[in-house]
């Protein structure tokens, strides 16, 4: 890979950063001056098709547009998902303090795969080889039974973790 198109590719992702860092100041500013969430909701995502859209016509000439069936799908999941989790986000963030937003933000995926690894414990896709480099990689360092004594995360209601 080239030395320019690292660079490029570090520069797009440090610019992304920045534009997710300055988000909640965006929106408080906006909240104080009378907007609601759907009011700062609708530039944002008109602003992101416009740019998307013309950055797909300036680089994408050599790619082929997707097929119907997944247009409708993509545009469902963005109309659909993308927006009542951005809408969300964006009500959490009028309601309370901004840095407690984001850590439920960022935290809640992490939330997710341990309720989820607790339930499905048991069941036979816990032992798949993915699920096991899952484990390893992300609840095993957190699987340690606490200084206070108490019992590990695993080992509540009597589950005994499958060695990997």
């Amino acid at each position: 890979m080239a030395t320019n198109q690292k660079l490029s590719e570090t520069l797009l992702v440090m610019a992304s950063s920045m534009g997710f860092a300055v988000v909640p100041t965006i929106t408080r500013t906006a909240y104080d001056e009378g907007a609601n969430a759907l009011g700062v909701m609708t530039p944002r995502f008109a602003i992101a098709a416009i740019l998307i859209t013309a950055i797909r016509l300036l680089f994408g000439k050599k790619e082929g547009w997707p097929d119907a069936k997944l247009m409708i799908a993509m545009f469902f999941i963005g109309a659909i998902g993308v927006t009542a989790v951005s809408l969300l986000y964006f009500i959490a963030i009028g309601q309370i303090d901004s840095s407690l937003a984001i850590v439920l933000w960022y935290a809640y995926p992490v939330l997710v795969l341990l309720i989820a690894w607790v339930i499905f414990l048991n069941s036979s896709t816990a032992s798949s080889p993915d699920n096991a480099r899952v484990y390893r990689a992300t609840i095993a360092p957190l699987d340690q039974p606490a200084a206070l004594g108490s019992e590990s995360l695993c080992a509540t209601k009597s589950v005994r973790l499958r060695t990997f």
